[in-house]
């Protein structure tokens, strides 16, 4: 269809709706922050457990989520690591299944000293974990939560840049590429 065959009804709608989706400003709203994060779980009381074993959350009863039927399906949990923001556990069979292997979120800790100290913790708590990973310009633990999950650990300490990184298909993706 060439321009010349387009009608003026068509143009009209569509130089319309040209202008009403132009941002009027260049660039977007501010935001003021992350407020939750939302994991989607297969069994509450069991992510509720493992969260305050393993990573010192504590469970702000007061934010649960109810069904019409009174049946919890969502619950809110403080960490320090969040700062104000909180986690938001989500009763979801289907939507958990799909989050094993995904990465879902990254924390810093200071030093290579420190993934150390996560990887002692993390034994003691029985929680299934990579080794040390050395990336471009620092270091990187991963770990999986109840569901299989995958959180990380990233350095804040940098070595000097390198191209020569660990790799891993299990715990660092690639295998299909």
């Amino acid at each position: 269809m060439s321009l010349a065959s387009l009608t003026y009804p068509y143009l009209f709608v569509k130089s319309k709706i040209s202008a009403e989706t132009t941002p009027a400003r260049p660039n977007p709203p501010p935001l003021a922050g992350l407020l939750q994060l939302t994991f989607p779980v297969s069994n509450l009381d069991v992510s509720l457990a493992w969260y305050a074993s393993v990573m010192s959350a504590s469970h702000l009863l007061a934010l649960d989520q109810y069904t019409a039927r009174g049946q919890r399906y969502a619950a809110q949990l403080s960490m320090p690591a969040l700062g104000p923001a909180c986690l938001e556990l989500r009763l979801d069979h289907h939507e958990a299944r799909h989050a094993r292997g995904v990465e879902a979120v990254t924390w810093a800790v200071k030093s290579r000293g420190e993934l150390q100290a996560w990887i002692e913790w993390l034994d003691v708590k029985g929680v299934k974990r990579s080794k040390i990973f050395t990336r471009e310009v620092g270091w990187l633990l991963v770990f999986e939560d109840p569901d299989g999950r995958f959180l990380r650990l990233r350095t804040q300490e940098c070595h000097e840049a390198t191209t020569e990184v660990d790799r891993d298909d299990y715990w660092l993706g690639g295998g299909g590429l």
